[in-house]
């Protein structure tokens, strides 16, 4: 079963598997049609967010991340599109794609 959501809904984010080492969420996720994060649909600003790189440090911090899903999205299947910044390793991926959500 599908998350489904209302436009102007907020949605709330987690990140699972995270690193103990602090790392960066760029301030806008995407709101993206693909598996690959490639066919962004819209930008999803991360709520309470003023910065381009939002340090999170602790796993309770990835589990309060929240965005609002814009009103003018149309109605449908999409995945969001999370982009990492001050990376603590080489080989922590520089974005992650969500599995399926719905607007309805």
């Amino acid at each position: 079963e599908l998350d489904r959501y209302q436009t102007g809904q907020q949605m709330r984010v987690f990140l699972a598997s995270i690193s103990d080492n602090g790392f960066g969420v760029k301030g806008n996720l995407s709101l993206v049609r693909d598996i690959d994060g490639e066919q962004r649909i819209t930008d999803l600003p991360l709520a309470g967010v003023s910065t381009v790189c939002q340090t999170i440090a602790t796993h309770k911090e990835a589990r309060f991340l929240s965005v609002t899903i814009p009103a003018d999205v149309q109605p449908g299947r999409y995945r969001v599109r999370i982009d990492f910044c001050n990376r603590p390793f080489n080989d922590m991926p520089e974005m992650k794609v969500s599995n399926e959500i719905e607007v309805i």
